[in-house]
């Protein structure tokens, strides 16, 4: 999956040893984050390509280490974004 900071930079984030989600249907995983969800991730590191091509990404290791926030909690209440993550319509 991909995350967007504040400034509208995009990186992929690779979540490992989250119960349920290891080969989890693309359904199941619109569910646990979807468009537009907030996070704060504690102690994240940066994967980088190993031979200059491919993708770097964020590495979050333990669930522990990720908190999932609502738009009114304090912490995301004061972030302005770059742009919209608005949920498509159904």
């Amino acid at each position: 999956m991909a995350v967007e900071d504040r400034d509208g930079n995009a990186v992929f984030l690779a979540l490992y040893h989250f119960p349920g989600l290891f080969q989890a249907t693309q359904e199941a995983l619109d569910v646990f984050l979807p468009l537009g969800q907030i996070l704060a991730i504690r102690e994240p590191w940066m994967k980088l390509p190993a031979v200059g091509y491919g993708h770097s990404m964020i590495r979050v290791d333990s669930p522990s280490d990720v908190t999932f926030l609502c738009e009114d909690e304090p912490l995301a209440r004061s972030a302005v974004w770059a742009t919209c993550s608005a949920p498509p319509a159904h």
